[in-house]
């Protein structure tokens, strides 16, 4: 429940100088929005990717202390070269991923499979799994993201937003940012996908001179409800990575962002605003960048207020969050 400590005393004045928040990063998910080449393969994928969203709603209704944030990326288009059972081990499926010109060899485990005899073949985009009566396909993108298979190319970041229904939004919605960068992605034979993630936000209270910390949930008193909490974290990351998409709207998210950080530091004493995305993979396909913020597997960067009160980014950890 949010708020469940509103009107108490705000941990950020109990005689600590110095307070930040933290921003990271707690679930993640990758969707292939450019796999599907049939109405019937356009559907199925559909009903996943929705039922994948809901779930992530789902989450966020029933814990009320995370947002859900979503990148729009492109990545070049990955093709299937070939695929069968390995003929030494027989419990595995091989495949060829042609990315970019460069061949990459990877396999799937079949052993979880119930049935004995399983077909694989492909197409272009797809390693189709036939176990019985049932196939299951999945996207070159898929493959490789999943078995952490490393393809030596980042993704590039085109759209970054928030909802608080991402089935509805990403999926169904009449959403710019997702037919502009398909339009990008159709003139540079590149794909599309979607990068959705759970983020929580924490306040920090430390006294220097006692050396205690104090570490809350924003939930726990709502300094700023979901949807500045939403938009805090959305903000955040926009004026941090820039995508070429979202310049034209540079002035008025630097406004929003501003305004956030003046609001915590005028109400709660708050200096710092501090944000890591680092996801637990080593795929490649999680290291995010735009032609404004070089790609890497993580980033980690802060917001504070200089001697003259002008709000600036800083990369790197947040001095106040540092131990001493």
């Amino acid at each position: 429940m949010r708020g469940i400590f509103h009107g108490l005393t705000d941990p950020t004045e109990s005689g600590c100088s110095k307070n930040s928040v933290s921003i990271e990063l707690l679930n993640f998910q990758m969707i292939d929005l450019s796999s599907a080449n049939t109405a019937e393969q356009r559907l199925l994928e559909r009903k996943l990717n929705t039922a994948l969203l809901s779930s992530m709603k789902s989450e966020i209704k029933n814990y009320s202390d995370r947002e859900f944030i979503y990148f729009i990326i492109c990545r070049p288009k990955q093709k299937i070269k070939n695929a069968k059972k390995g003929r030494i081990n027989k419990n595995k499926a091989l495949f060829t991923i042609n990315a970019s010109g460069k061949y990459i060899k990877g396999s799937i485990d079949l052993s979880n499979y119930e049935h004995k005899k399983i077909n694989v073949s492909h197409s272009e985009r797809h390693l189709h799994i036939q176990n019985i009566n049932v196939t299951e396909s999945i996207s070159s993108h898929n493959l490789l993201a999943t078995l952490d298979i490393q393809t030596g190319i980042p993704s590039e970041i085109h759209y970054i937003g928030r909802t608080d229904n991402p089935a509805r939004r990403v999926i169904d919605g009449n959403h710019r940012g997702l037919s502009d960068t398909i339009l990008h992605a159709l003139n540079h034979n590149q794909d599309v996908l979607l990068i959705s993630c759970l983020f929580h936000m924490r306040f920090h209270s430390k006294n220097p001179s006692l050396k205690i910390e104090t570490v809350k949930s924003n939930s726990m008193f709502d300094f700023l409800n979901m949807e500045k909490e939403s938009d805090l974290i959305e903000q955040c990351l926009i004026n941090y990575f820039l995508p070429d998409q979202q310049l034209n709207s540079r002035n008025n998210d630097q406004k929003k962002l501003n305004n956030h950080l003046l609001y915590l530091k005028k109400n709660h004493n708050i200096d710092q605003t501090f944000l890591h995305f680092e996801p637990d993979t080593i795929s490649d396909y999680y290291h995010l960048g735009t032609s404004n913020q070089p790609p890497s597997p993580s980033h980690s960067f802060y917001f504070d207020f200089d001697q003259t009160g002008n709000i600036r980014l800083n990369k790197g950890m947040a001095p106040n969050l540092m131990p001493d």
